[in-house]
């Protein structure tokens, strides 16, 4: 119903001198459950037609058993909004009501809501933590509501108008995550890093909903590439997304892309990829095996070890190359890898030349 009442009331508003329907300023503020179903919604509009004054240009909200999310204004509850154009410390409150104990996002789509010198943020009052509002996109900002009364206060959440930011100046080249048997490995480079306080690992089940996952400080200022690194103990079996958000000395946010990580898989495996062996490299596949030292040796069919070496295992799925001289002839061998814990291979290999 609200949705209807705000349309209708957006067509109602009088003609726009100053910006024409095709740059009209604005924010649609959208509310999602975990599922990534929307519970509810409303919009500001910003031009010099319209009055901070709650008026006929305005919409009141239509409470609902569901979960709520409304402009406060006063003491008037709105889903639509007409003001003037922002200025500095401006502020459009939100009140939420109805929340449950579990994972939300707000999303907020913007048009033309650029105005020199100012820049629009999302605050936070539980986490105190503000994010840089795309001026002409999305910006998609996950919550949760927990036992603490905090994460659910009607006056949670606030856009304001600040001193213009530019965009944190770091560049994120790659992301990894390399899952092993006691969690995953995150790595990832940077580039053009300057006034960044921390780097945030998030992890997600669902790639939409995420949680912090651990922390690491940054350097801070540096003009070469960077590489940064955390270990996830805590990642399940199953499925998992990550992505880095790294935090500016004065609170501003930008994300990495999302990397995806398969479920883990329990079964070990030890094995010749490749064979007969080409080019006199043995292609060696590792599997969740216990990480270490493996000895290697090469035996002919008169039992002689023609050949020996060792393999630092990191754990994980991983191949291992293996070069075999070229004064070995070609012909039939076994090729036998064992771990310190005796695990390993014996397996018959055929090497071309």
């Amino acid at each position: 119903m609200f949705l209807l009442i705000a349309m209708a009331n957006l067509m109602a508003v009088p003609p726009v001198s100053a910006n024409p329907l095709t740059t009209m300023v604005k924010v649609d503020t959208r509310l999602f459950n975990s599922s990534n179903i929307m519970l509810d919604a409303n919009v500001v509009v910003f031009d010099v037609a319209y009055s901070n004054a709650v008026d006929f240009d305005d919409a009141f909200k239509m409470s609902n058993a569901g979960e709520n999310l409304a402009i406060q204004r006063g003491s008037s509850i709105l889903v639509v909004e007409g003001r003037q154009p922002a200025a500095i410390n401006d502020v459009v409150p939100f009140r939420m009501w109805n929340m449950h104990q579990q994972n939300y996002r707000i999303e907020l789509v913007a048009a033309n809501l650029v105005t020199p010198g100012l820049s629009a943020f999302l605050e936070d009052a539980y986490l105190n933590t503000k994010t840089l509002i795309n001026p002409n996109g999305s910006t998609s900002v996950n919550f949760t509501v927990n036992s603490n009364s905090g994460s659910s206060a009607m006056n949670r959440f606030r856009i304001i108008f600040r001193q213009a930011v530019v965009v944190l100046p770091v560049t994120f080249i790659s992301i990894s995550a390399i899952r092993s048997p006691a969690g995953v490995q995150l790595n990832w480079k940077v580039a053009e890093e300057k006034n960044i306080s921390r780097y945030e690992v998030q992890r997600s089940h669902d790639g939409m909903n995420f949680i912090a996952a651990g922390t690491v400080m940054a350097s801070g200022n540096s003009s070469i590439d960077l590489n940064y690194h955390l270990f996830d103990g805590a990642v399940p079996l199953t499925v998992a997304f990550y992505r880095i958000n790294s935090v500016g000395t004065t609170g501003e946010s930008k994300y990495s892309s999302v990397v995806k990580i398969s479920a883990a898989d329990g079964r070990q495996g030890l094995a010749v990829v490749t064979n007969p062996v080409e080019n006199g490299v043995i292609n060696l596949q590792f599997k969740n095996h216990q990480p270490g030292k493996y000895s290697v040796r090469l035996i002919n069919n008169a039992g002689q070890m023609i050949m020996a070496g060792t393999i630092s295992y990191q754990g994980g799925s991983r191949n291992e190359l293996i070069n075999v001289p070229a004064t070995i002839q070609g012909g039939i061998y076994r090729l036998q890898v064992t771990g310190a814990d005796n695990s390993g291979i014996v397996q018959t290999v055929i090497i071309n030349r």
